[in-house]
C-alpha cells in the first residue's frame, strides 16, 4: 500500500527539482504559442509585433533580444559578440516595472557576465540598469523614449527592440546606429495608434510598398496562459474607445 505522506514527499521534491531546471534555464520551458513562433522566424529588418495586452509580445521580443545576444537564437545567426539596444516609453513604468523584470526572468544566469545578474548589470546615475553583459562579450543596453534624442546618435549596434514606439526623432537617431552593421529592429505595441509608424512602416508594409517589414497580430483571446474568463470580463469592462482601439 502506498503511504500518502511519502507520495507527497516525492511529489514536493519533483516539483522543487522542476523549478530549480527552470531557474537555471528558463528558456528551455519557453513554448512559443503560433504568432510568437512567426515572429521569432521572420528574417525582415523591420517587425511590427502588434497585440492586445497580455498576447505575449514584450516576453517574445525580450527572448527575440536574449537569444542573439546570446547566439543561441534558433533561426538567426547573428554574430557574437554583438550589441543591442531595449527602447523602453519611460523608465519608472516601462523599463524598470516591465522589461527589466521580464529580461531578468527569462535569462539563465550562466549567459551572464561573471554568471550572475550582480556581476554582469552596470546601473545608470539613477541606479537603473543601463549595461549588461554577457559572457560571450555581447552586450545590451537599455534606453528609454523619454531621454534626449542626443544619447541615441553615435552608437552602432547590431539590433533594437522598442516597446511601444518612440518619438520619430529618437526612431531616426537609433536606427542610424543599425545601417554599418546591417541591423535589424523591431516593435513590440499595442494596436496602432501612432501616425508616424503607420504612415512610414505599417501602411508601406501592408500595400507591398516597404519590402523588408513584417507584420505580426497578437491576441490574448488565443493565449492559454492567461484566464480567459478573467480577460473577456475586463474587455467587457472597457470604454467603447478603448475597446475598438
Amino acid at each position: 500500500m502506498t503511504d500518502p505522506l511519502e507520495t507527497k514527499r516525492k511529489l514536493a521534491e519533483l516539483l522543487l527539482e522542476k523549478q530549480s531546471l527552470r531557474q537555471a534555464n528558463p528558456l528551455k520551458y519557453y513554448v512559443p504559442l503560433e504568432y510568437q513562433s512567426r515572429f521569432h522566424e521572420s528574417n525582415t529588418k523591420i517587425r511590427l509585433f502588434v497585440g492586445t495586452n497580455r498576447c505575449g509580445k514584450t516576453t517574445a521580443g525580450i527572448i527575440e533580444a536574449i537569444q542573439l545576444a546570446a547566439g543561441t537564437h534558433p533561426t538567426k545567426k547573428m554574430p557574437v559578440p554583438n550589441k543591442g539596444r531595449i527602447v523602453g516609453r519611460d523608465f519608472p513604468n516601462s523599463v524598470v516595472g516591465t522589461l527589466v523584470p521580464k529580461f531578468k526572468e527569462w535569462t539563465p544566469e550562466h549567459y551572464l557576465k561573471g554568471g550572475s545578474w550582480e556581476e554582469a548589470v552596470r546601473n545608470n546615475q539613477q541606479g537603473i540598469p543601463h549595461l549588461i553583459y554577457f559572457a560571450n562579450g555581447s552586450i545590451i543596453q537599455f534606453m528609454s523614449g523619454d531621454q534626449d534624442v542626443s544619447k541615441f546618435e553615435s552608437f552602432d549596434t547590431d539590433w533594437i527592440m522598442f516597446d511601444e514606439p518612440p518619438r520619430e526623432e529618437i526612431y531616426d537617431a537609433a536606427t542610424r546606429g543599425l545601417v554599418d552593421r546591417g541591423g535589424i529592429h523591431w516593435f513590440v505595441l499595442t494596436p496602432i495608434n501612432c501616425a508616424w509608424i503607420y504612415e512610414r512602416i505599417y501602411e508601406p508594409t501592408t500595400s507591398g510598398q516597404l519590402k523588408d517589414s513584417d507584420i505580426i497580430h497578437g491576441d490574448a483571446a488565443r493565449n492559454p496562459h492567461i484566464d480567459q474568463t478573467a480577460w473577456a470580463g475586463w474587455i467587457q469592462n472597457l470604454p467603447e474607445d478603448e475597446y475598438q482601439a
